[in-house]
This record gives C-alpha cells, structure tokens and sequence, in this order.
C-alpha cells in the first residue's frame, strides 16, 4: 500500500507549484468525492464577465486512498494546478491546447488528458430495472427510490409493459 494523502498534502503539493509560478491557489477550496470514478481530478471554475474565476480543485478519493504511487498523485494534482494557472492567467479556458501543454511540459506536470495509471473498479449495489413482458433491461440505478419512481412512471419501451426492479451488484 502506498502512501494516503490528506486535503492538507494537496494544498502542500498545490502551493508547491504556486511557489514556481508565482500564482498561489491557497484561497480555492479543495474537496475530495467518492463518486471520482472515471476522472481522478478536476479544476472547476466559472467564466463571469471575460475572467476566469476559481471554484474549487476536485480529487477523487480513489485517487488519495493509497491504491497509487506518490508520483501519479502528485502528477494528477500537478495537472490540475496547470488547468488552473493557465486557465486564470489568460482568463481563457484551455482545455488541453498547446499552451497548456507547454506550460505542463515546463512544470514537469504529465500533459496526458487521460488517467493512465492502472486502475481497478469495485463493483457497487444497485437495482437494474427490466421489462416486465419480455425481461429486457431497460435501466440500471444505484438508489432505490429513483427505481421505484421509474418503475412507477414509466412503461417498458419493448413491450410497453410495466417494469420489475431487482437489486443485484454491478
């Protein structure tokens, strides 16, 4: 197991590349989301006005729990330190262009705009919702409530048939 990182350690690494450029991000808020699966890290911010104004950073806690080395954990934030430095800089969103890319490139950041490192997928409960009529899956929803209002207000678009709910894992 590798090391586990705390919001205190982000804001660590995150003013580590502010000290290099000059553009502190101490002000933005830092959270961290157990429902990060498919993305690791996120900048979030809002265009008002012409300007770019932060939100927050976002980092998943599968990516924090201790499943990665430090080095991938310290690039993921380091790559969204860049969307922010760019992005607030130029008060231009640059996605992944070339600016942020050199700009990357020159903080020693990975420039990938897709999580590279292995990763393995826990499987979760869930209820998957299917035809009454023929047994086709029409859906699949991790809360019940939102199934039962589904089955409740929705037919089948098979069989136009009511639908049945089976909790299951997927």
């Amino acid at each position: 197991m590798n090391r586990i990182f705390t919001k205190e350690d982000i804001r660590e690494i995150l003013e580590g590349f502010g000290k290099k450029t000059g553009v502190s991000p101490k002000d933005i808020p830092i959270k961290i989301s157990s429902r990060m699966e498919k993305t690791f890290g996120a900048f979030q911010f809002k265009l008002k006005d012409g300007n770019v104004e932060p939100i927050a950073f976002k980092f998943s806690l599968k990516l924090l729990s201790g499943d990665f080395d430090e080095e991938t954990v310290i690039g993921t934030v380091g790559h969204e330190y860049v969307h922010f430095y760019v992005n607030v800089r130029d008060n231009v969103n640059h996605n992944h262009d070339a600016v942020f890319k050199k700009t990357a490139e020159s903080l020693g950041v990975p420039q990938d705009t897709y999580f590279t490192a292995p990763f393995e997928r826990k499987e979760k409960a869930g209820y998957i919702i299917t035809c009454s009529e023929c047994g086709k899956e029409t859906a699949r929803r991790r809360r019940k409530d939102v199934a039962l209002k589904i089955r409740r207000h929705y037919r089948s678009g098979c069989c136009h048939a009511k639908m049945d709910i089976r909790k299951t894992v997927f």
